[in-house]
């Protein structure tokens, strides 16, 4: 096969769009930098490769560029061109991609739409200087600024400025001095207020007469005080109540007999006639892919087969717009659990199969 994407690539650096006869045209598409937050890298600006499915015809530079670096003739560029595209086209068709060296990769979309990822391998921008990506540097704690000495002292210049009291016409007034005679009068004993001294009539006596008490208590209250009551005091012996010992009552339970266990109903047996479970269409799905068919009937042998060699939930998709069948083994909501299933298959369908995803 020619290297059909190694010469659209060096074409690139001189043309503006390069035509492929029979399959699209390639153009370059400029792309500002921009920051990547999940690496953590700003991207330079670049110029990038761009498809378009049209114009199909055109002139190009593209036959006559291969011609002269395969050095071959126009018709052996034109034949050696129809054949390469037409083996793109087969393995499209079969849900393969196919990748064009330095260009970059094309596949078929479930609806049957050609889908093309440009490579980020080179940038085709005249003045790039060769930066690719850059780290973003480490955010360092900030750092308080050193005042210098020339703002110290700008700083101190202002502080005294402005510490400074204005200056005033008027003189500052002394304050005046009282003279000897103009003091208040002192209130003496006679200006007492009068609940005050009812106050003090009263509750000085009640307070020694308290204080007496207490250091006199028992003069007064005692055994043999003057206030001592000359009936004689009489203790009630107490009286013992018996106590009642509780009697234990032993209450007898019946046991229940437990239920005896339900058996659980046999399932049916498998039967491979019979069409598998489809899986949810709100969730995405994976399909494991093991063959594309023109004619339904042998995809749906194809089908049967393995169910009977217990791939049970194998079947056929939809008729695609290319007009195949395509009979998968399995589905699967994980990723990682197609994988799998693809691994477990025979040598013959695991060679062949791959995974679709809608």
């Amino acid at each position: 096969m020619i290297k059909l994407g190694k010469h659209i690539s060096e074409l690139l650096y001189r043309h503006d769009s390069v035509v492929v006869p029979g399959f699209g045209t390639f153009s370059t598409r400029y792309v500002p930098a921009r920051f990547i937050p999940e690496e953590k890298i700003v991207e330079s600006p670049r110029k990038i490769v761009d498809f378009s499915p049209e114009p199909k015809q055109g002139v190009t530079p593209l036959v006559a560029y291969m011609a002269e670096k395969e050095g071959k003739s126009h018709d052996e560029i034109v034949h050696s061109l129809a054949e390469t595209l037409r083996d793109v086209e087969h393995a499209l068709e079969a849900g393969n991609k196919v990748d064009f060296e330095l260009i970059g990769a094309f596949h078929r979309e479930t609806d049957g739409s050609l889908k093309f990822e440009p490579s980020r391998q080179i940038n085709y921008l005249e003045d790039y200087t060769g930066v690719d990506a850059v780290d973003t540097p480490l955010q360092k704690p900030p750092v308080e600024k050193k005042e210098s000495e020339e703002e110290k002292k700008t700083l101190k210049t202002a502080t005294v400025g402005t510490s400074k009291k204005p200056k005033t016409d008027d003189p500052m007034k002394e304050p005046e001095k009282k003279a000897p005679g103009q003091e208040k009068p002192q209130k003496g004993k006679e200006g007492m207020d009068p609940a005050l001294k009812w106050l003090a009539i009263i509750g000085i006596p009640v307070l020694v007469i308290l204080i007496i008490l207490f250091w006199q208590f028992n003069y007064f209250f005692g055994d043999e005080g003057l206030f001592r009551s000359s009936e004689p005091v009489v203790v009630e012996a107490p009286v013992e109540t018996p106590v009642e010992t509780p009697v234990e009552v032993v209450e007898e339970i019946e046991e229940v007999p437990e239920p005896a266990p339900v058996p659980e109903p046999e399932k049916p047996p498998f039967d491979p006639h019979l069409e598998p479970a489809k899986p949810d269409i709100h969730r995405p799905v994976y399909y494991v892919v093991v063959g594309s068919f023109r004619s339904q009937y042998n995809a749906q042998t194809l089908a049967l087969k393995l169910r009977k060699e217990n791939n049970r939930l194998a079947s056929v998709l939809d008729l695609t717009p290319a007009e195949f069948y395509r009979v998968y083994s399995g589905w699967y909501y994980d990723l990682e659990e197609a994988k799998k299933a693809k691994e477990q298959l025979d040598k013959d369908h695991r060679e062949i199969a791959w995974i679709l995803h809608r």
